[in-house]
C-alpha cells in the first residue's frame, strides 16, 4: 500500500501465489522450478568474493542441492561444497 497507494486483499494474493506454486509442482516441472530458483538467487550469476575457514576466494554458485548444500565453482574451476554457515558472502 505504501508503494502503490492501493489496498490489496492479502488473502487473495497469497492464495494466487500458492496456486501458482502448486501448479508448478503438479506439472512436475522440477527442472523449470530449479532453473527459476537459480535465476532468483542473490549473486546467482557471475563470480563474487566468498569467505570460508581458509580465507577469501572468488567463485560462482554452481548448484544448490535439495538438502541445502551449496556448491561453488572457483575461477580455477574447482568445485567446493558448503552447508549453512560454512561459507559467507563478502560484501
Amino acid at each position: 500500500r505504501r508503494i502503490t497507494g492501493k489496498t490489496f486483499d492479502r488473502t487473495q494474493i497469497l492464495s494466487e501465489i500458492y496456486a501458482g506454486i502448486m501448479a508448478w509442482y503438479k506439472e512436475a516441472e522440477t527442472e523449470r522450478i530449479a532453473s527459476e530458483y537459480k535465476k532468483a538467487l542473490y549473486r546467482g550469476i557471475g563470480f563474487y568474493p566468498f569467505r570460508d575457514e581458509n580465507g577469501i576466494f572468488q567463485a560462482k554458485i554452481h548448484s544448490v542441492y535439495a538438502d541445502g548444500l551449496l556448491e561453488l565453482e572457483t575461477l580455477a574451476g574447482e568445485r567446493r561444497r558448503y552447508y549453512f554457515k560454512e561459507v559467507e558472502f563478502v560484501h
